[in-house]
C-alpha cells in the first residue's frame, strides 16, 4: 500500500512527494493495533489518545450533523453605486416574483464547492468526508510533514482517489509550516478552481494546532473579500475616461511600481483615524525630520494644525473629491488664498478625478492595479499593486516604492474603540455636511497596539491585513504609532517615545531625487504612440465571443454551475487574451452578475432553476450588450480627442447623476 501511495503522491502532487522521499525518521512514531496505525506517539502525548478510526467517525458524524459552512449572507457581486447593477437585480427579482414556489433556502441545496479539512492526521476522515458530503473540490491542508508519511501507511490513498474520481471530486492536498504559506497556497487553488463556488463552502478542522487554527481563522475572515463583487462597470468607465484626460491634459511625473533603492530617510505615513487627534503633535514637533505623507481625508486635520504634507496622496476617481478639497482649502484660506494647493505635490493614481488634479503644482500618476486604465494605457509599465482597500495602503505602497524603507505610523487604526469616535474630529467625517456618519458599525475585533480591543468592519480588516502584508513582503521596518488595531510585523511606539537626534532633513534633497528618479512627460505626450484604435477593436472582439458563450449555453441546456466553469475559464482568458487591455472595463459585471445569480441559483428548488436559468442569461445578455456599445464609444471618443481632435463631454469630470459618484 505504501509504493502504490507514494506513487499516487508522485504523480498528483509532485512537491510534497519531493519532500517525503528525502524525509527520514522524526520524532513522532505511529502506534499499532495489529497491522493498522491507530494514533500517533508525539513523544509527550498522543494525537489522538486512542483510535484514530473511531475518533474519525464520530468526529466526521458530529460534523455532518452540524457543518460549519461559509456562504452568501446576502446577494453579492452587486454595487450599490451602480445603475446597470440595480437595473440588473431589479429584472432578476421580477423574474422571481413570476415563478411560483420560488422558497429560497439558507444554504445551498446542490453540490457545494469546497471543502475544507484542516488537518490530515492518519487521514480516517478523509473518505468519510468525500462519502457523506456532497462537495466538489477537497483541500486538505496539514503542517506536519511527519503526519503525511504516517497516513500513506495508514490510509488507502489510491481507494480515496478512485472513489472520489468516481463520484466527480477534486482532491488539492497543502503542506505548508506557517499561516503566510498556508493562505498563500489556498489563495491558488480558490483561483484556479474559481471564486464563485465559496458559496455553501465546508470548513473542517480536524485537531487543533497553531498554525492550522491560524489558517483557518484566515479563510474565514478572508471569504467574505473573495465573495463580494470587484468592481462595476461605471466605476471601470469612470476610471478609463479621468486617465485619458489626465494623461492628455497635464505634464507630470510617472511612478513606475517597481522598488527604487533604499535610502534611510524615515516616511510618516499619516491617516485619518481617532488617535490622530492625539498624535498631531508629535507629527508637527518631528516633522522637518522625515518625509510627511498625507492619506486622502487627513490632509484636512494636518492643514488644521499648520502642518504642510511632503506629499498628498490620493487614490479615489469620485467626482466629489473635487469638493472636499475645496472645503479644505476654504478652511485655510490664510494658507491658499489662491483657492489652489499652491506649491503641494500629489501623487495619485491616474484615475484620479480631472477636477482635482489642476489644484496641485507638481504631478506624479500611477497606474494601480486591476484596473481598466492600467490595462489600457499603462501595457509595459509596472504596476502600482497592494494600493487598497484603503487610502492608507496606498500611501505605504507609494512609499516603498519611492525608497523608503523606514515607516511611522500615525492614525492607521485599522477601526475604532467608539464607533462614535471613528475619524479623527477634523475630518469631513464631522465637518461636512454631505459625509457626516454618527457612528460605524463592525463584526470584527483585534487586539489593540497599546493594549484593549479596537473594533472593525471588512474593509478596515482588509487593510490591517494588506498592511501586514507589506510589512513582511516589501521588508520595511514599521513603527506603529497609532492607538488602534495590533498590527503584526509592525513595532508599537507611543508618539510621544518619538526621538530623531541631529539636524533636520534636507527636504528639497530628497525631492530632488524622487523627481529625477522619475520619468517626466509633458501634456499628451505619454499617450503618443499609443495604439488608440485597437481597443475599438479589442471591444468588438469581446462582444462576439461573450454573446457566443451564451448561445452556447442556451444550445447546449448546461446547469448553472457548468456556467460558472465556463464563464471562469472565460475570465481567465479575458486578461491575457486578444482583448487583454479592455476586459477589466467588463469583468466586474461578467463575474459580479453571476455571484449575485448564485445567490438564488443555489438556494431555488429544482423546478424553478430552468426557468431562472434563462431568464438569468437574457437579463445578462442585454446588459452586457448595452455595456459594450457604451465601452466602444468611449473609447472611439478617446482616439479623436488624443488625435488632436474635440474633448468628449466627460472629460470634464462633472458629476452627472446625483446620488451616485458619477
Amino acid at each position: 500500500m505504501l509504493a502504490a501511495n507514494m506513487a499516487l503522491m508522485e504523480r498528483k502532487f509532485p512537491a510534497i512527494h519531493a519532500v517525503l522521499a528525502q524525509k527520514e525518521q522524526g520524532l513522532a512514531t505511529p502506534v499499532l493495533d495489529g497491522d493498522c496505525i491507530v494514533d500517533i506517539d508525539l513523544g509527550s502525548g498522543r494525537l489522538y489518545k486512542g483510535d484514530a478510526r473511531q475518533m474519525a467517525a464520530d468526529q466526521v458524524e458530529a460534523f455532518v450533523a452540524a457543518p460549519y459552512r461559509a456562504g452568501y449572507k446576502s446577494v453579492e457581486g452587486i454595487a450599490g453605486d451602480s445603475m446597470v447593477c440595480r437595473r440588473y437585480m431589479e429584472r432578476i427579482l421580477d423574474s422571481l416574483r413570476s415563478m411560483e414556489g420560488a422558497a429560497i433556502s439558507s444554504y445551498p441545496r446542490e453540490r457545494a464547492g469546497y471543502l475544507f479539512v484542516f488537518g490530515l492526521g492518519l487521514g480516517f476522515h478523509l473518505p468519510l468526508l468525500a462519502e457523506k458530503l456532497d462537495v466538489e473540490t477537497i483541500v486538505v491542508v496539514e503542517a506536519i510533514d511527519e503526519f503525511v508519511s504516517l497516513s500513506l501507511k495508514a490510509l488507502d490513498w489510491c481507494a480515496l482517489d478512485d472513489a472520489m474520481t468516481g463520484r466527480g471530486q477534486k482532491l488539492h492536498l497543502i503542506l505548508g509550516a506557517q499561516p503566510n504559506d498556508i493562505a498563500e497556497r489556498l489563495n491558488g487553488v480558490i483561483g484556479t478552481q474559481g471564486e464563485m463556488l465559496l458559496d455553501g463552502a465546508y470548513l473542517y478542522r480536524h485537531y487543533p494546532f497553531w498554525p492550522l487554527d491560524e489558517a483557518y481563522q484566515r479563510l474565514i475572515n478572508d471569504i467574505p473579500t473573495k465573495m463580494v463583487g470587484r468592481g462595476y462597470y461605471e466605476d471601470e468607465r469612470k476610471m478609463i475616461r479621468h486617465a485619458v484626460v489626465n494623461l492628455h491634459r497635464h505634464d507630470h511625473y510617472l511612478i513606475r511600481g517597481r522598488f527604487r533603492r533604499r535610502y534611510s530617510v524615515p516616511a510618516f505615513i499619516v491617516a485619518a483615524g481617532p488617535s490622530l487627534d492625539e498624535s498631531i503633535e508629535y507629527i508637527r514637533q518631528w516633522k522637518d525630520h522625515a518625509i510627511v505623507f498625507s492619506a486622502g481625508t487627513t490632509l484636512q486635520p494636518l492643514l488644521k494644525a499648520g502642518i504642510i504634507p511632503d506629499y498628498h496622496v490620493e487614490l479615489e476617481n469620485i467626482a466629489t473629491l473635487h469638493s472636499i478639497c475645496m472645503h479644505f482649502l476654504e478652511l485655510r484660506p490664510d494658507l491658499f488664498p489662491e483657492k489652489r494647493f499652491t506649491g503641494m505635490k500629489l501623487i495619485a493614481s491616474v484615475t484620479v478625478s480631472p477636477m482635482v488634479t489642476p489644484l496641485f503644482d507638481e504631478l506624479y500618476f500611477f497606474f494601480r492595479d486591476s484596473a481598466t486604465s492600467t490595462a489600457s494605457y499603462g501595457e509595459g509599465i509596472e504596476e502600482m499593486n497592494g494600493v487598497g482597500p484603503s487610502i492608507a495602503n496606498t500611501c505605504m505602497a507609494v512609499a516603498a516604492r519611492l525608497g523608503f524603507e523606514d515607516m511611522y505610523l500615525f492614525g492607521t487604526d485599522c477601526g475604532w474603540r467608539d464607533q462614535r469616535n471613528h475619524h479623527a474630529k477634523s475630518t469631513m467625517y464631522y465637518t461636512m455636511d454631505d459625509f457626516k456618519v454618527q457612528s460605524f458599525e463592525g463584526e470584527f475585533a483585534a487586539p489593540g497596539n497599546f493594549g484593549g480591543t479596537i473594533y472593525s468592519n471588512l474593509v478596515y480588516t482588509w487593510t490591517r491585513d494588506m498592511i501586514e502584508q507589506k510589512v513582511d513582503k516589501f521588508a520595511l521596518k514599521v513603527f506603529n504609532c497609532s492607538d488602534g488595531a495590533f498590527i503584526r510585523g509592525t513595532t508599537p511606539l507611543l508618539p510621544e517615545s518619538l526621538f530623531f537626534p541631529g539636524k533636520p532633513l534636507d527636504k528639497e534633497a530628497v525631492f530632488k531625487r524622487i523627481r529625477d528618479e522619475s520619468e517626466f512627460y509633458a501634456a499628451g505626450q505619454f499617450l503618443q504612440g499609443h495604439d488608440m484604435g485597437r481597443y475599438v477593436t479589442e471591444v468588438e472582439l469581446l462582444r462576439v465571443d461573450l454573446l457566443d458563450l451564451l448561445k452556447q449555453a442556451e444550445a447546449d441546456k448546461i446547469s448553472f454551475r457548468e456556467l460558472i466553469n465556463r464563464l471562469h475559464d472565460f475570465d481567465r482568458e479575458g486578461y491575457v487574451g486578444p482583448y487583454r487591455h479592455i476586459y477589466p472595463l467588463y469583468q466586474g459585471s461578467i463575474i459580479g452578475f453571476v455571484k449575485a445569480a448564485s445567490f438564488y441559483m443555489n438556494r431555488l428548488p429544482e423546478q424553478c432553476l430552468s426557468q431562472f436559468m434563462q431568464d438569468f442569461i437574457d437579463i445578462y445578455r442585454d446588459l452586457h450588450v448595452e455595456m459594450l456599445d457604451e465601452g466602444r464609444q468611449i473609447y472611439e471618443e478617446s482616439k479623436i480627442m488624443v488625435e488632436g481632435g474635440p474633448e468628449p463631454e466627460w472629460a470634464d469630470g462633472k458629476l452627472v447623476y446625483p446620488g451616485f459618484t458619477y
